[in-house]
């Protein structure tokens, strides 16, 4: 119960702290824009492995997209992840520039309990 208010918490605080997701994914390199496309795809067609797969390798070429970060993260919330999830949001948020301690810029302050 304690992860999934965490998790909730997180997804929350994702809302208030959205960071441009269109600069993140102008600044991809073309490889990468093409496998966030086919990962996008395999989401709309509820193929979530397949998706998990696709945006990790958009992670190796692009590891400080936020987006991807935040994807990954509700895709494992979906499919009962919790743990992953939570490290996938907490990374979104370090990517964003949210720190998690409370010594943010002054967007959000969040103070989590593990």
């Amino acid at each position: 119960m304690k992860k999934r208010i965490v998790v909730v918490s997180l997804l929350l605080l994702l809302a208030l702290a959205a960071a441009a997701p269109a600069a993140d994914e102008m600044k991809m390199p073309k490889k990468a824009a093409k496998l966030m496309a086919k990962a996008q795809e395999a989401i709309q067609q509820k193929q979530p492995d397949k998706a998990i797969d696709l945006l990790n390798q958009v992670l190796a070429l692009a590891p400080e997209n936020a987006v991807v970060h935040h994807n990954l993260g509700v895709l494992y919330f979906e499919k009962g992840m919790t743990d992953q999830a939570i490290g996938k949001f907490e990374q979104r948020l370090g990517v964003a520039g949210v720190a998690l301690d409370g010594a943010d810029d002054g967007r959000v302050t969040s103070q989590l309990a593990h």
